[in-house]
């Protein structure tokens, strides 16, 4: 069953988290949240909500369909056009305690190292359908009488590529391999590893639009989407110089 999360927004540096009021057995949550993922195709979420008078905060499980729930029509974004998010507005919506109270941060952060990961791991299948789809062209089209694949310039272009893709990918298994033995830095390693990939995911597929030409602005070829996906996917769980100052506190 799909659950829908705000995955673009870290909770912990979150100012206008809604907020869960005690309501007989469970909660109530007020507020509001912006771009909940999968949120027009999920039947529930997960949403971080505050509870007044506790220190931080929660993680509560709640119903979209519940009467107090308020969902704008899909939010227009950059890319991920799959995984559509949209805003949701909670009046005295009744929800569900995942764990402990004020334990969210603590929730998060256990799963924070393989949900970086995972994003680096999307990216890394960005970068490889761009490496595919500019060397196919690149052997099928032909300008001054040969193959642009024939083309010094546009050879070295393609080697970059395929040599960022490789790394990234090499990068992602060793993330994971740390996580899955329980290393000490795993969770840094795949947060650094996350950024670091996704930087050389927008510099492949900005290399994957300009091989294919004026034809990599297209939306008949896929490098377009790539280009708009792989930045998107950069801004899953933050925005990234934020994550990039956090690296000094992660793990200590």
């Amino acid at each position: 069953v799909l659950s829908a999360f705000p995955s673009y927004a870290n909770p912990d540096i979150a100012a206008d988290l809604p907020e869960a009021f005690p309501s007989g057995d469970g909660y109530s949550l007020t507020g509001r949240v912006a771009l909940l993922v999968l949120g027009d195709l999920a039947t529930r979420a997960v949403i971080p909500a505050r509870v007044p008078g506790g220190d931080g905060y929660a993680l509560f499980l709640v119903d979209l369909s519940d009467p107090g729930m308020r969902k704008s029509p899909p939010v227009l974004t950059l890319g991920l056009a799959a995984c559509p998010a949209v805003d949701v507005t909670l009046a005295e919506v009744r929800g569900r305690l995942l764990g402990e109270r004020d334990q969210g941060q603590r929730y998060l952060s256990s799963v924070w190292g393989p949900m970086h990961a995972a994003s680096a791991a999307m990216n890394v299948g960005i970068m490889r359908g761009a490496c595919q789809e500019a060397l196919d062209y690149a052997r099928t089209r032909r300008q001054g009488g040969q193959r642009i694949l024939d083309w010094g310039e546009v050879g070295m272009v393609l080697a970059g590529m395929v040599a960022k893709a490789d790394t990234a990918a090499l990068a992602v298994s060793s993330a994971c391999r740390d996580l899955e033995e329980g290393r000490p830095d795993g969770c840094r390693q795949a947060v650094s590893t996350a950024l670091l990939v996704h930087e050389l995911a927008c510099g492949v597929v900005d290399d994957g639009v300009q091989v294919l030409g004026g034809y990599g602005y297209m939306r008949d070829y896929g490098q377009e989407r790539r280009f708009r996906d792989a930045r998107q996917v950069q801004a899953l769980l933050g925005a990234a110089p934020l994550r990039k100052l956090a690296l000094l506190g992660v793990g200590s």
